[in-house]
């Protein structure tokens, strides 16, 4: 079987901008990488069902997100970006239902979320801002906004590795965003990255800043509810390190998780 993914990439060195390769899962490999669009720094990509690639857009101390659809030769033609003073957004989720866009910007504390255009390009952004108390770990220094992405019934769930906090917020079609719940981690957690158990009803959350993984129960009314709590280093390890990102397997009985260079599997509920 053959799977194909999109690849974001920074491009300070080799990378030239976005990617798509082909995993075979048979032979257990990656192949056929081919450059779709040559840009600058696109780190994190989204796409619509109508294959319109959304992406992190990064040009001469402006951020944004642009967008670009398929040109017919293979390649990938911008449609048109979206940009503001400062860094870009690190993270980008597309909303298929609302035609809407959404992108965590780490070193703004800002959320941001874009309308669709009716060609596809990205509309104006509405951003909000989270002021709440930081944690006690030096990279906690203020709000940061690692992740937003949908929960499975229809709401956004934001990550803010800064506030120790993880949020959900209930969405109008326009983008306007009104707060459901606030999930409060134990301090120092730093959480980066979510996954939901495909029965909807658990969350694991991954602790950036002591590489842990939450399990948190879901609730109907939005609210996120402690059960467990694992840590992926051992207690006689001192040095630092730092958990990135979470996934499920196929089955799904066992999640993956990444810890800077490495790769953990653990079982799941």
């Amino acid at each position: 079987m053959i799977e194909p993914f999109l690849l974001g990439t920074y491009t300070k060195k080799d990378s030239e901008g976005i990617y798509r390769v082909e995993l075979d899962t048979e032979a257990k490999k990656l192949q056929n990488l081919t450059l779709l669009a040559k840009e600058s720094n696109p780190t994190y990509v989204a796409e619509s069902k109508d294959g319109i690639i959304y992406a992190v857009y990064d040009q001469e101390r402006m951020g944004g997100i642009a967008a670009y659809r398929p040109d017919g030769d293979g390649k990938y033609k911008l449609i048109n970006k979206v940009l503001e003073t400062g860094a870009p957004v690190c993270y980008v989720g597309f909303d298929e239902d609302r035609q809407l866009i959404y992108g965590a910007n780490y070193h703004k504390g800002e959320l941001n979320t874009y309308t669709v255009l009716e060609d596809k390009g990205v509309g104006p952004a509405t951003s909000f801002y989270h002021h709440d108390k930081t944690g006690p770990h030096p990279n906690q220094d203020a709000p940061h906004i690692h992740y937003t992405n949908l929960t499975p019934d229809g709401r956004l769930i934001v990550c803010d590795l800064g506030t120790d906090q993880v949020y959900i917020y209930d969405v109008e079609p326009n983008g306007l965003l009104s707060t459901r719940s606030i999930y409060k981690a134990q301090p120092g957690t730093g959480p980066r990255h979510v996954v939901f158990n495909p029965n909807g009803k658990y969350v694991y959350l991954v602790g950036e800043l002591d590489c842990s993984v939450s399990v948190l129960e879901y609730k109907d009314t939005g609210d996120l509810v402690f059960v467990d709590k694992y840590y992926t280093k051992p207690d006689d390890w001192h040095e630092f390190n730092s958990a990135a990102a979470i996934r499920f397997n196929e089955k799904p009985t066992h999640f993956m998780f990444q810890i800077v260079d490495t790769i953990q599997s653990q079982s799941s509920r």
